[in-house]
């Protein structure tokens, strides 16, 4: 069967249980169908000959039996006609519920294993490495990770690629080795920049932001508590103030408030968490702060409120002269873009002369191309601090062909990833000359691989599964739905593989909190083979050692009480270097003493009753704790400027846990948690106040 009859077939199948605009349902009544292409379709009547296929019956066949039997259709199709359409989609509905099925991580093994090794297909390969590596469906095996991940990655899949740069460059399956992770994400990285070119002027837009799942909630350990620093910094807004905010911002700006305009109209064409990107109102807001000052800019000395209203109104003109040029918002027009372009050059607005100066490269808008008149607009455009213009000028820079043109452009492109956010090029090229030690820049392959792995995860057109997690876990919010947080949690998971921090951090949280179960959990007995804490810990080491420091006390936390550690210590390499990261600490570590719950006395055993039993009801395996280990994670954390470990390492010097009983460098630390962060002042003053009483008795 060649690959359109398969798809077709498919297809066919896939219209005999779903209606026009979905699975159909009882109460929803079907138009009427032509159902002879399917029902004379050779394959089917093979089936049906020779292979014991159920008999289609339009007129009598209820919506369940409907389903059933397309199923089984498919399940023919894909065991014995090799249609591979037919095994894909299977493994996607047994995996994903697509169109609706039950999920049965089982069966969905079995169907990529079919394209994975008689039809080498590579997604296939990429997706049973993703279960082998997680543990998802199967005992965990990372050789079999290995395996099938390199498959996918030599059959061109590109998050296979992204999976095996990761991996190497931390040393998971594999020996770390830089290089071989580079060569991965090199690969990757030339097709984000084919897609970035294949845009509009500028390249085409870097999807939003990545949500961190913890933060609606104040962080990992809640508001106060959370992050490195005080507790102020760290402070996130729930979705009800943000849309409070933006509400009462949009009434200013309908009173005509131009600050308020711009910013509305910035924030409506960047996009935030709780603000989905929208050109049309970006556009609409834009037009209005474009008319805070209409005239010409004026000279000499200008007082402050005309100063402030020609600053809104260029910054105005730069935005609507970009969004006419892209077509962001309003019909693509080259000429209007240049009106603004140009309002806003009289304005001095450095977006403004960068547009321009491109315009001008390319020839567009009727501008003749003139490289020397680019170059000076660039230059001028990053005398008014707009730091794309630096871009630019490197590239026109490597055009030149001078003999310094390597080292100049470095210079630009380094002056450019200085003002953040960077642009997918900035990034690229960044990872390009440390790569290969271009301009007089000496090789520095863990520089590149920085570089390249940040531009891969930001400008991730090729990868829409955390977004797709996104989409699911709202919903999984919205209408409480246990098997919308299902799917949330596979896609952050299989993400997190390929080395997304927020994917790590997510799918752990969601673990955390109780969101997902374990092996013979009622909600769905089947999505995991393994104590899901010990894989809440792998990732919530490998998000660690992203530099998130909440992650980090994680750590601590499940080795102080005897969270996932049946298997982690196998996998300790990719834990932290205790003597590296924990060089110049002012830990003491005691001979090693591990307690059980129940030899825990004080203060200390109350605890561990009250926290066990908690994780307990979330199918957690409780081993022996190593609370020298927790007291390392603790002081990385501390070192970190986490208050939250800084109390932990004190608690532990103050009551000798896993490392020697130290009053005042217990006292010492608790000052330095109230140092760090204030809230956390009754807590330290409670135990000074708890131990000076001990004392007195």
């Amino acid at each position: 069967m060649d690959t359109h009859d398969q798809s077709s077939f498919v297809q066919s199948v896939l219209a005999w249980f779903a209606g026009p605009s979905g699975p159909t349902t009882a109460a929803q009544k079907e138009p009427p169908r032509d159902w002879t292409p399917l029902l004379a379709h050779e394959d089917l009547l093979y089936a049906q000959a020779e292979l014991g296929a159920p008999v289609l019956n339009p007129i009598l066949d209820t919506v369940a039996e409907r389903r059933e039997k397309a199923v089984a259709l498919l399940d023919i199709a894909a065991r014995k006609l090799n249609n591979r359409d037919a095994a894909m989609l299977l493994g996607d509905m047994y995996l994903h519920k697509r169109m609706f099925h039950q999920r049965n991580i089982t069966r969905a093994i079995q169907y990529y294993s079919i394209l994975a090794d008689t039809h080498g297909n590579a997604t296939a390969q990429r997706v049973l490495g993703n279960l082998f590596a997680a543990g998802v469906g199967v005992k965990r095996d990372y050789s079999k990770a290995l395996l099938y991940m390199s498959f996918a990655a030599l059959g061109n899949d590109l998050l296979a690629h992204q999976t095996l740069g990761y991996w190497h460059s931390v040393g998971i399956a594999t020996p770390k080795s830089c290089d071989d992770a580079i060569w991965h994400y090199k690969i990757l990285a030339d097709k984000v920049m084919e897609t970035s070119r294949s845009g509009p002027p500028g390249g085409r837009t870097v999807p939003m932001g990545k949500i961190r799942l913890p933060d609606a909630h104040g962080g990992i350990f809640g508001p106060g508590a959370s992050g490195a620093g005080s507790a102020i910094k760290n402070q996130h807004q729930s979705a009800e103030s943000y849309r409070t905010v933006r509400e009462i911002l949009e009434i200013s700006a309908d009173e005509g408030d131009s600050s308020v305009q711009l910013e509305l109209g910035s924030l409506y064409y960047s996009g935030t968490r709780y603000t989905q990107r929208n050109y049309k109102k970006a556009a609409k807001y834009f037009l209005q702060a474009a008319k805070a000052f209409t005239g010409k800019k004026p000279q000499g000395e200008m007082t402050p409120t005309v100063k402030h209203r020609v600053a809104v109104a260029s910054l105005a003109a730069g935005f609507l002269g970009t969004m006419y040029w892209r077509g962001e918002g309003f019909t693509q027009d080259e000429a209007t873009a240049r009106q603004w372009f140009e309002r806003g050059e009289a304005l001095g607005n450095g977006m403004s002369l960068n547009g321009l100066g491109m315009m001008i490269l390319r020839g567009a808008a009727g501008f003749e191309v003139d490289h020397k008149k680019a170059l000076q607009y660039f230059t001028d455009a990053i005398q008014k601090d707009y730091s794309d213009a630096y871009v630019n000028l490197a590239e026109l820079t490597l055009q030149t062909g001078k003999p310094d043109a390597l080292a100049t452009a470095f210079k630009y492109y380094t002056a450019a990833a200085s003002k953040p956010p960077s642009s997918t090029i900035t990034l690229y090229r960044l990872a390009e000359f440390h790569s290969q030690g271009l301009g007089n820049t000496p090789r520095n392959c863990p520089a590149a691989l920085g570089y390249y792995k940040s531009m891969v995860e930001r400008a991730d057109w090729h990868d829409p599964q955390i977004r797709r997690a996104q989409e699911h876990f709202s919903r999984g919010e919205e209408r409480d739905s246990a098997t919308e947080m299902d799917s949330a949690f596979l896609l952050y998971l299989f993400a997190a593989e390929r080395g997304h921090e927020v994917a790590q951090t997510n799918a752990a949280y969601m673990i955390d909190k109780g969101m997902v179960g374990g092996v013979g959990h009622a909600r769905y007995p089947n999505i995991h083979a393994n104590d899901l804490y010990e894989l809440a810990l792998v990732q919530w080491n490998r998000a660690a050692n992203q530099g998130n420091v909440d992650a980090r006390v994680k750590m601590g936390d499940y080795h102080y009480h005897g969270l996932g550690l049946t298997a982690f210590e196998a996998l300790e390499e990719e834990a932290i270097d205790a003597d590296a990261e924990g060089s110049g600490s002012p830990l003491t570590p005691s001979k090693r003493k591990t307690r059980t719950v129940a030899s825990s006395t004080g203060l200390e055993g109350v605890l561990q009753k009250l926290v066990h039993p908690y994780y307990s009801i979330h199918d957690a395996v409780i081993s022996e704790p190593r609370f020298d280990k927790a007291a390392l994670y603790y002081q990385v954390a501390a070192d970190e400027a986490s208050a939250l470990a800084q109390w932990n390492v004190g608690y532990m010097h103050e009551n000798g846990i896993g490392v020697a009983k130290d009053y005042p460098l217990a006292k010492r630390m608790y000052d330095m948690a109230f140092a760090t962060n204030p809230e956390s002042y009754l807590a330290g003053v409670f135990r000074v106040t708890l131990k000076y009483f001990e004392k007195s008795a």
